[in-house]
């Protein structure tokens, strides 16, 4: 915006994003490159990412919360699931456009190329970010 005079805007700050994926934690166990490579195959057969999919690897990053311990209170022991905000915002299912969805993976946690100052661009404009 600021490239563009819009002034509207001064500041963003994402809480709950991440945006530098030198030690991005669980994650690790779920994308490289071979995995990476491996989605943009299947992505590319519709041009997008299913929404049964992203919800499974937001589980799967979260498997206590979010799978174990339903399994645990739930089945095993037969008590009635408590209200969890987590789960309200995995059933918000939406499809995630391929090249989106590659450009994040690639770009962002492959290449973690956020933190660099101007090593993104978005419409021919680099994104200056103040991580580093």
């Amino acid at each position: 915006m600021a490239a563009w005079g819009d002034t509207r805007i001064a500041l963003a700050i994402f809480f709950a994003t991440i945006v530098d994926f030198a030690a991005p934690g669980e994650l690790t166990v779920f994308i490289d490159e071979d995995q990476v490579a491996a989605l943009e195959v299947r992505m590319d057969k519709k041009g997008y990412l299913e929404s049964r999919d992203i919800a499974s690897s937001f589980n799967m990053q979260r498997a206590n919360d979010l799978i174990w311990s339903f399994v645990v209170n739930n089945h095993l022991l037969g008590k009635k699931p408590f209200p969890f905000d987590l789960l309200c915002w995995n059933s918000d299912l939406s499809r995630m456009p391929a090249a989106i969805h590659t450009f994040y993976l690639r770009k962002m946690y492959l290449e973690n190329k956020l933190v660099e100052p101007g090593a993104l661009e978005i419409a021919g404009v680099p994104i200056r970010s103040g991580i580093n």
